[in-house]
């Protein structure tokens, strides 16, 4: 809906689909259903029923259902995402690169309150055999929150999380979320 978010969004719903398949190689890729970047807005009742395709084009990778990437200090409340978010063709990162992908937001490098948030789309990202190590992170909720200073109550993720990489195995990490339920295979 909009390429950067600050104040307050509520009410908003995206159901166009995104696909960067035809963007040229850049330094950042952030994008997200409702908002690409959130810049301190308060989120309340904002659904994604889009599906979200990127296809490993920058360095920097941050998509989310709602959400990419959260540069300052923000709120969630009843987000849902409905819609696929996915990460494909990655066969040229390299380590420094960072990919982060969640199903309300890809990453956050502030502090961000979840409540009452769902995911019910599947989240998914293939690094293929030739790629280099990077730093990789799959969520229902968020990917990745670097401050790891979040609160995350009463959130559900009911879609499948999958992180798939044919040169090694991989784990994924959970924060310590408080009252929410997982209800998909991870």
């Amino acid at each position: 809906i909009t390429a950067e978010a600050s104040g307050a969004v509520s009410g908003c719903e995206n159901s166009g689909n995104i696909d960067n398949s035809g963007a040229s190689e850049a330094e950042w890729n952030v994008i997200g259903g409702v908002a690409g970047m959130n810049s301190g807005a308060d989120l309340t009742d904002c659904v994604n029923k889009g599906e979200i395709y990127n296809h490993c084009n920058a360095t920097g990778i941050h998509i989310g259902g709602v959400t990419g990437f959260v540069n300052a200090d923000a709120v969630y409340h009843t987000c849902t995402n409905d819609g696929e978010v996915a990460i494909s063709n990655c066969f040229k990162v390299e380590s420094g690169d960072h990919i982060t992908v969640g199903g309300v937001v890809g990453r956050s490098a502030a502090q961000v309150s979840y409540d009452e948030c769902v995911n019910n789309g599947y989240v998914h990202v293939h690094i293929s055999n030739n790629a280099t190590t990077a730093a990789v992170y799959v969520g229902g909720i968020f990917g990745d929150n670097v401050k790891k200073d979040i609160s995350c109550l009463n959130c559900e993720n009911s879609g499948m999380v999958e992180l798939y990489n044919e040169k090694s195995p991989t784990s994924l990490q959970d924060y310590g979320t408080t009252q929410c339920v997982l209800r998909a295979k991870v």
